[in-house]
């Protein structure tokens, strides 16, 4: 255990003495698809076999909870030795985490959301700690997870919520330049509470601006609203010198929600058309909620409950899963390049470039099969639907044009 003495200066003051410093960084610039798509994982010590298991869909990314109890159980000691473990795990199969920086500790404020002069310097003690000990690893250091719900104790109170992250992140970025922090980590579209942080000038310290933008039963393609309105906010307040991204750090689809119209293969081509609409609005990191289903019954996940200890694999997985799966190995490597003109604005065609080489992801929003023209260069190229399925391969004619029949399912060409 280490023991770290920190000031305890009130956060008024602190700022008033010192905006926070500049952001550097490590939200990836231009990723490639694997290294922009993730999973959240509600887990610190892993099973057997499901971290292999868990790399095997490809992704890049997991977002899990760095909980505060966890590593501060005496003021001022902090106990690594739980994240330690689950590095040296991500470390193997070469995955980054979203570590999020919550909740409360029973040591300040009543084991409330961090409110008074002296919970927030712990609480930004504790994370400009852990920033330093685990600095280099590519971690991206979140300030708390959806602080405008209940998560945020006893209510939300956005100002509170600045407080503690404008401290946090000072403290970060002076124990550790060079990390990456962002925030807040809102669920939807709560442009009331985003822009308090943005007037709070946290938009000159972040990395990224991370929200969680779950859109009930409709579409993933609705998204592109809700980024579009927040970068014209953001805009308002951003340095003139840096751009700042948006960071999808939750959303995910529930395979039997409470009204029941969602089913397993319609979550897996939720998960595709959610993580391709993400990589065509130059959203960096997309992180699908959540990588198991829970033993309550929430259905969120790529793979089934429970746990088959010695079965290969150790967990069922679902048709996410194998979205998931086929979505990364056919475009590895690949970046995304752009959004190809189809005659209606439903269907949709992507195009991704590796050096010369290009694919396409090609779906609609709506659900039945249709026909639908497409300009593609001239060859032959193998096609492969949304579960990793091979479908009849395609040859394009007169000059690269052919007819492809469309359906709510990505489907997915290779020269």
């Amino acid at each position: 255990m280490a023991r770290i003495e920190f000031q305890a200066i009130s956060a008024t003051l602190l700022f008033i003495l010192a905006r926070p410093p500049r952001a550097t960084g490590q939200v990836p610039e231009n990723p490639t698809v694997a290294q922009s798509v993730g999973v959240n994982i509600h887990f610190r010590n892993p099973q057997t076999g499901e971290l292999n298991m868990l790399a095997k869909t490809g992704v890049g990314w997991v977002r899990v909870d760095y909980l505060w109890t966890y590593v501060e159980k005496k003021p001022g000691e902090y106990d690594f030795s739980t994240y330690d473990r689950l590095m040296e795990e991500f470390d193997v199969f070469h995955i980054r985490p979203i570590f999020i920086l919550d909740y409360t500790n029973p040591l300040y404020d009543e084991d409330l959301s961090p409110h008074s002069d002296a919970g927030r310097n712990a609480f930004a003690a504790w994370a400009a700690a852990s920033a330093a000990h685990f600095r280099g690893r590519g971690i991206l250091w979140e300030i708390y997870n959806e602080p405008n719900r209940s998560f945020w104790k006893p209510e939300v109170n956005v100002q509170d919520y600045v407080l503690l992250a404008q401290v946090t992140t000072h403290a970060i970025l002076k124990a550790a330049p060079g990390e990456a922090v962002i925030g807040p980590a809102v669920w939807g579209d709560d442009h009331d509470f985003l822009e308090a942080c943005f007037q709070a000038h946290l938009l000159d310290s972040w990395a990224a601006v991370s929200i969680h933008p779950y859109r009930g039963e409709e579409n993933p393609e609705t998204v592109t609203q809700t980024y579009g309105s927040l970068r014209r906010l953001m805009e308002r307040y951003k340095p003139a010198n840096r751009e700042v991204p948006i960071i999808s750090s939750e959303w995910g689809y529930s395979a039997g929600s409470e009204k029941g119209e969602l089913d397993e293969a319609l979550q897996g081509k939720l998960l595709a058309r959610q993580w391709l609409v993400n990589l065509s609005e130059r959203i960096p990191v997309s992180i699908w909620y959540c990588w198991r289903d829970k033993d309550s019954g929430a259905r969120y996940g790529l793979v089934s409950f429970p746990y088959h200890a010695g079965a290969n694999p150790v967990y069922q997985p679902k048709i996410a899963y194998r979205a998931a799966a086929t979505l990364t190995a056919l475009l590895r490597g690949f970046r995304m390049s752009r959004r190809v003109s189809l005659a209606s604005n439903d269907d949709y065609m992507l195009e991704f470039r590796r050096g010369r080489e290009a694919r396409f992801a090609v779906w609609s929003e709506r659900p039945g099969p249709h026909a639908v023209a497409v300009l593609l260069p001239g060859g032959k190229y193998s096609v492969t639907d949304f579960k990793g399925d091979t479908l009849p391969p395609i040859s394009t004619t007169r000059g690269g044009r052919t007819t492809l029949t469309v359906t709510d399912g990505p489907i997915y060409l290779a020269p």
